[in-house]
């Protein structure tokens, strides 16, 4: 896929909608396209996201699919599945907190833009609009409730919560200590 293609289905997707071209042609160049076979993990729960990893073309990426889907697993309990315009690894760029969930490249495999850690901190730090799109992405995301090991979204309370101590489940509700 060119990049220019790559740059118009980058401009498509929220976290980028609305950033100059001149913007998204950056975020295009500085990515790679990437092919997993069905089956294949991308990124697994609890993986480090530190280190040498968010040096290497294969170690902390942000994804956005091309083609194809993803199962995205959490505590091995399929979660979501995720097709084409659609993204995830955005919140490990961020936070630097280990994976939150296993991604596995769908039944026909997955074809994906990638851009790693590394590419990703000076487009944030050059281009505040970045980063207020991808704040307001997350905080868009409060009506789900998520509980993940080191961070959480939760209800509509619009909070960022960095450590779930103890979490009781319950007949009827769920119970959390932040």
């Amino acid at each position: 896929m060119s990049d220019a293609a790559i740059a118009k289905t980058l401009s498509e997707v929220d976290l980028f909608t609305g950033l100059p071209d001149k913007v998204i042609r950056r975020i295009a160049a500085e990515g790679r396209t990437v092919s997993f076979d069905a089956g294949t993990p991308v990124t697994e729960e609890g993986s480090s996201v530190k280190g040498w990893a968010s040096f290497s073309p294969n170690g902390v990426c942000f994804y956005v699919i091309l083609a194809g889907s993803a199962d995205v697993q959490v505590h091995g309990e399929h979660r979501i599945t995720l097709g084409a315009g659609q993204y995830f690894g955005e919140t490990s760029l961020i936070d630097g907190q280990p994976r939150s969930a296993t991604v596995v490249a769908g039944p026909d495999g997955m074809q994906a833009f990638s851009l790693t850690a590394f590419d990703f901190a000076p487009i944030l730090e050059q281009n505040p609009p970045v980063a207020l799109a991808l704040l307001k992405v997350l905080a868009g995301r409060k009506e789900r409730l998520l509980f993940e090991p080191g961070r959480s979204l939760v209800g509509n309370a619009g909070l960022l919560l960095t450590r779930v101590e103890v979490l009781k489940h319950g007949e009827e509700k769920n119970f959390a200590v932040v």
